[in-house]
């Protein structure tokens, strides 16, 4: 057994001072409350002093290396180590590059035979508190906001970032806007960006050398980091402000210096390539939903006596003894929302919490009590053998959350299995004041709501058609895909976001595609009322969902002027783009209309059934 221990010379004194300076020290070190717990490894916050002042560290600890972490580098040629080790090496990489990074200070690694069997590192926090996320969503604590030309200028520096990442041959998995914090430079206008958590980042000096290589390398770090912070709102000069900061760091002698570096690239000709590559990521990212202005991401998520819990919601519920499975479970609710059909192991309720405030909170409750064989199957063979239904639909409610399409605010979930079977599940989601695509164009009909304008009219079919586009994108399919189930929400602003609930249902990635997005499609096309609906809004709808880029009010609500880049898409798609884009519709038509007529019928038949019985 074999231990390899390194301590950077600045704070030698200050760890021997605070008995850390071996590796069984750190292994055995107390500190605050886990920040992040697992079954092999944690993260702990240490304070220690440094120069007569504490400062905020943080301890990550491999207590057994996995057996993967020690595989894969093998079967690559390459030495084993531990996620630390690594880490400890990509920081000083960083560091070397001119890229901002938390401040290594220990790295500790206990080899049996020559292979990693526990490890340490220990770091220092970085000289900022808030997040790109928590930039880009909330803004400054003090203002609620961020400025135009602050906001300009983050932008360009992430740009900037992501270049000097991929110029330096560096990537990295886990770019995502937690991991990347931001401060205002108190000397100037400018601003201030480190990374934590690279563990899993790697390097390769021979995709710095090519232009191409660059650029995509760039662009996957762009797709990560938006697509981590799905509530933020992008336009497309924020995109060009981002292009601008990575125009600096890969075309001009603005960028990291370091050595063997190629030489800057100054011709038009290699200039250009970024400019689709830049207006294919906007079309991949942007091209997305509206985002309801009361929608919060899962953050926090806390477990709680045999079910998980938001932490925001967890006094409340305390409050009222609502702090164990069995009493959510048997919870008396106000309101019994059973309707025909639903299985007798099946129950929905809604129920009402005041807080200490006097403010009032409305919840829904959903109950899975035994459910039959038949569906204990299914739920196994569909893919989750060790998630009860709840628990499912708790998980596609994140997923659908990552990939930007708003649904319902989950606060609590909870299940209880004897092996693969399901015995008790529930889960608690946050009452909605908006109302349902049918409601409305029920009470449209009826008088008790005046027509939509042509402008409301197309904002929501230009946004339902891009809610089915980004799921079936991410090859997720509702299976019950009515009006019924899409809730729509007015913005501040009077924009139209859509809500999507009751993902019970959902099918995730599955084999045939086809079929799925066929039923969905058909599905709204089914429960869209006549005349109130017309063909051209189906039509429309259509077009929207095969080719979001044709729509010029959906383009210039993302800041794409009419004038310039706008005009640059339309002339840029050629004859056969048009024919392409034809032939899709001609032959999406006849499918939606065969699967909606045989809805039809089988929903006669039911109601002839019931008649009879």
């Amino acid at each position: 057994m074999s231990i390899h221990f390194e301590i950077e010379p600045p704070y030698a004194e200050a760890l021997r001072a605070a008995g850390l300076d071996s590796f069984d020290a750190l292994m055995a070190a107390r500190g605050g409350p886990a920040v992040s717990a697992h079954a092999e490894r944690e993260t702990i916050p240490l304070d220690i002093q440094l120069d007569g002042t504490m400062q905020r560290c943080f301890l990550k600890r491999v207590f057994r290396v996995p057996i993967k972490q020690v595989v894969a580098p093998l079967l690559r040629g390459r030495r084993a180590r531990s996620q630390p080790l690594h880490e400890w090496n990509m920081l000083g990489a960083l560091r070397a590059a001119g890229i901002g990074a938390m401040q290594r200070i220990a790295v500790g690694e206990q080899r049996i035979a020559g292979q990693p069997v526990a490890a340490c590192l220990l770091v220092a926090a970085v000289p900022s508190d808030n997040t790109f996320e928590h930039w880009m969503q909330t803004g400054d604590v003090r203002s609620g906001s961020v400025g135009a030309r602050q906001r300009a200028r983050l932008l360009g520096a992430v740009g900037t970032l992501m270049g000097r990442l991929s110029s330096n041959g560096f990537m990295w998995p886990d770019c995502q806007a937690k991991h990347l914090f931001a401060a205002r430079q108190p000397d100037g206008p400018g601003w201030s960006l480190w990374l934590i958590d690279v563990e899993r980042m790697e390097r390769d000096a021979n995709r710095a050398q090519s232009i191409e290589r660059r650029l995509q390398g760039a662009r996957a770090h762009l797709v990560r980091l938006r697509r981590s912070c799905p509530m933020a709102r992008f336009t497309w000069r924020d995109y060009l402000h981002v292009a601008a900061g990575l125009r600096r760091a890969l075309w001009t002698d603005g960028g990291c210096p370091r050595r063997g570096r190629p030489e800057p690239v100054h011709t038009e000709k290699d200039r250009s390539k970024a400019a689709p590559i830049l207006f294919d990521t906007f079309a991949k990212m942007e091209l997305r939903p509206a985002v309801p202005d009361d929608q919060r991401p899962l953050n926090g998520v806390r477990s709680v006596d045999g079910y998980k819990m938001l932490a925001e919601y967890e006094n409340l519920f305390r409050a009222h003894q609502l702090d164990h499975f069995d009493r959510l479970f048997n919870l008396a609710s106000d309101a019994d929302l059973h309707k025909p059909g639903l299985a007798a192991h099946r129950s929905r309720s809604r129920f009402t919490l005041t807080d200490a405030t006097g403010r009032e909170h409305t919840f829904f409750l959903k109950r899975y009590l035994h459910p039959p064989t038949a569906d204990q199957l299914r739920r196994i063979v569909s893919g989750s053998p060790g998630e009860s239904m709840a628990a499912r639909e708790y998980r596609c409610i994140k997923r659908l959350n990552q990939i930007g399409i708003s649904t319902l605010q989950c606060v609590a979930v909870g299940q209880r299995m004897v092996g693969l079977t399901e015995r008790q599940s529930f889960l608690i989601t946050v009452g909605l004041n908006d109302v349902s695509l049918e409601r409305y164009a029920a009470d449209i009909a009826r008088g008790h709501a005046p027509l939509p304008s042509p402008g409301l009219r197309r904002q929501i079919i230009c946004q339902l058609a891009l809610v089915a586009r980004t799921l079936h994108a991410a090859r997720y399919f509702h299976r019950d895909l009515y009006l019924s189930h899409v809730f729509l929400h007015r913005n501040a602003n009077g924009s139209v976001a859509l809500r999507l609930i009751d993902l019970a249902r959902m099918l995730v990635k599955p084999r045939q595609t086809l079929r799925w997005t066929i039923k969905d499609l058909a599905a709204l096309d089914y429960s869209a009322p006549r005349p109130l609906v017309t063909r051209a809004d189906r039509v429309r709808f259509l077009l929207v969902y095969l080719n979001p880029l044709r729509d010029r009010c959906l383009l210039s609500s993302l800041g794409v002027e009419r004038g310039s880049w706008a005009s640059a898409v339309r002339r840029d798609r050629t004859a056969a783009d048009r024919a392409a884009g034809k032939q899709a519709l001609r032959y999406h038509i006849p499918l939606v209309a065969a699967r909606v007529r045989k809805m039809a019928v089988h929903d006669a038949r039911r109601r002839e059934t019931g008649a009879t019985a």
